[in-house]
């Protein structure tokens, strides 16, 4: 848990000690980017992408209101308005008659031209739909005691009423199954896995057409920022929601994902995004800057090293705290969401666009109801709910509505 430290503490309260900038977490000051990082950062700039985007501004707690179509005002871009009627000023036409010796006349004749209104065509911009989320509903308690750390959270496409969670760092390479009321249904210990610091699971399409998969991420490096990460696939386990003892069960059929990152920068990331209609794997970095990557991968039929292609950056709205913490996509791959430790972020998408392109828009913003450290999020297997957990043991399960 994010928490003061104190200053005695190894790193000591200014938060830079060696290559790594230090933040506190758990009594204990960890690297969380490096010293030319930060240095770029109190620049105003950042490594990859120059200078920094103001964050944006999420004012409202859950924010329904399209953006603008066009800026308040003009711009040095933009033209000046038109006035409809344009009216030219008088134009007078004299006519003299030469002087005679017995009369002069001077006749005056004004004329005034009027321009025919002008028509001006705009193009608007359609208008973001942000669904509306309900209250937040206590659905149970995470009962399992081996889980004191749920820190990613799946629904299940094969067994209704059943979902996968697993620990932070410090366990091994397993993952649990429980109802939505958090009753423990079951262990699964993956064969050959190992389980440096696992952060997000997620669920998806994979070889077998027709077949649910699930994708564990091993990418988080708050203690040791990684320049590798890996990614576990197995297929879908079915799961009896009526067992009243906890079992484990080992999996064998799993496949490895080595992925280091371009360049071997070194990341911290908590959040894996599986698209069910490209099949694509999307990982995004949690920063304290507020400016977090997003790397893509295709997973292949068999165990190998894999290439990241960065594909966009996210710019995390204020306020609240920056860090994401997890991620899911609906199982219609029609809204994708990221969370952070106290508020929602939800991108709808268009049919035929990218994840990395949906990403590029402003996110609808949610206000989350507090958790001791919240972190998970996942879309319910109808895509019309969330739930969301949190680490400590015995923690409570979250279910929030969302409508159209």
């Amino acid at each position: 848990m994010w928490s003061p430290c104190d200053p005695s503490a190894q790193g000591g309260p200014t938060g830079v000690d060696g290559p790594y900038v230090l933040l506190c977490h758990d009594g204990v000051w960890q690297p969380i980017m490096t010293v030319a990082e930060y240095l770029a950062l109190r620049r105003g700039e950042h490594p990859r992408i120059g200078a920094l985007p103001a964050r944006p501004d999420a004012t409202s707690t859950a924010d329904t209101t399209p953006p603008p179509a066009s800026p308040a005002g003009p711009t040095a871009a933009d033209p000046p308005p038109a006035d409809p009627t344009t009216t030219t000023p008088p134009t007078t036409a004299s006519t003299t008659v030469p002087p005679s010796t017995t009369t002069t006349t001077t006749t005056t004749t004004t004329t005034t031209t009027t321009t025919p209104p002008t028509t001006t065509t705009s193009t608007t911009v359609p208008a973001r739909v942000c669904p509306v989320l309900g209250p937040a509903t206590t659905t149970g308690v995470i009962g399992d005691t081996a889980i004191p750390e749920s820190s990613g959270l799946a629904v299940s496409r094969r067994s209704p009423g059943v979902l996968y969670t697993h620990n932070d760092s410090g366990d091994t390479a397993r993952f649990f199954a429980m109802g939505t009321d958090g009753r423990p249904l079951g262990r699964f210990a993956l064969a050959g896995a190992s389980a440096v610091d696992w952060e997000d699971i997620g669920i998806g399409p994979g070889p077998v057409a027709g077949m649910s998969y699930l994708y564990l991420a091993d990418i988080g490096g708050n203690l040791t920022p990684r320049t590798s990460v890996t990614v576990y696939r197995v297929p879908e386990p079915v799961v009896d929601p009526g067992v009243t003892s906890i079992a484990t069960t080992t999996l064998t059929d799993v496949t490895r994902f080595d992925l280091p990152y371009p360049g071997r920068i070194t990341h911290d990331a908590e959040t894996l995004l599986v698209d069910p209609i490209t099949g694509d794997i999307h990982l995004v970095t949690k920063a304290v800057s507020g400016i977090s990557e997003v790397y893509r991968f295709t997973p292949t039929t068999t165990s190998g090293t894999l290439p990241l292609a960065h594909v966009g950056t996210i710019v995390v709205p204020t306020p609240g705290n920056p860090l994401t913490t997890g991620g899911s996509v609906s199982p219609d791959g029609s809204r994708v969401v990221i969370r952070t430790y106290d508020h929602l972020l939800l991108w709808p998408r268009t049919a035929g666009s990218t994840i990395a392109t949906t990403l590029t828009a402003p996110p609808c913003v949610y206000q989350l109801a507090t958790q001791f450290q919240g972190e998970a999020v996942a879309f319910t297997a109808d895509g019309g709910s969330l739930f969301v957990s949190s680490e400590g043991t015995n923690s409570p399960l979250l279910s929030y509505p969302l409508a159209s």
